[in-house]
């Protein structure tokens, strides 16, 4: 209680610093970061929020738009490069390119936790085996296939493997109780049969 919220800190080689965020604080928790440089990074969090980071300058960006994209938390942001970026959280996918950031037509079952790119691929996961797949404007729903658990991020290798990770972390911990965890992967290929030494 009493810690501040709308918080970056930047490692430069020898030791964290505070950013300074303009504005008056929005009291929002950010909870990813993703970028492509130092002077071209996105963070995203509660409320909706999203800044951008242009050279050394803080923008919100998630003001300019009223009504606002997104309420909810954005849990994450990705992009496939600097001119196509993703931020998810709850039933909004957000896309940003040179136009400004606008909410995709996809829909879906879950609440959204995570997106990864690449290729110019985008799969978004979430709670209750969410599973969304973006190709330009058509997004596919693959929710209906396992794993059904609780998915929190992913990522792409560019090769068509996507991988996730998630399971049972909303549930307290309790002494002594193992939670189920979950660890998945998509492959536009099979996995080998078997394995040369």
């Amino acid at each position: 209680a009493g810690r501040p919220n709308d918080v970056v800190f930047h490692w430069d080689g020898s030791a964290w610093t505070q950013e300074t965020l303009p504005g008056t604080p929005r009291n929002a928790s950010l909870f990813k970061v993703w970028g492509t440089s130092s002077s071209n990074l996105y963070a995203v969090g509660e409320f909706g929020t999203i800044w951008h980071r242009e050279g050394t300058t803080w923008t919100l960006e998630s003001a300019t738009y009223v009504p606002p994209l997104a309420t909810g938390t954005l849990f994450t942001v990705w992009g496939c490069d600097a001119a196509n970026v993703f931020a998810v959280g709850g039933s909004a996918i957000l896309h940003r390119t040179a136009a400004g950031w606008a909410k995709t037509n996809a829909t879906m079952a879950g609440g959204a936790n995570g997106v990864t790119c690449a290729n110019n691929v985008v799969q978004v996961v979430g709670f209750g085996g969410l599973k969304v797949r973006g190709e330009g404007e058509t997004w596919t729903d693959q929710s209906f296939g396992v794993p059904f658990g609780d998915m929190h991020a992913t990522w792409a290798d560019g090769a068509g493997n996507v991988w996730a990770v998630g399971g049972d972390w909303l549930s307290p911990a309790r002494n002594g109780a193992v939670r189920d965890g979950l660890l998945a992967r998509y492959s536009v290929t099979p996995p080998p049969t078997s394995i040369s030494p």
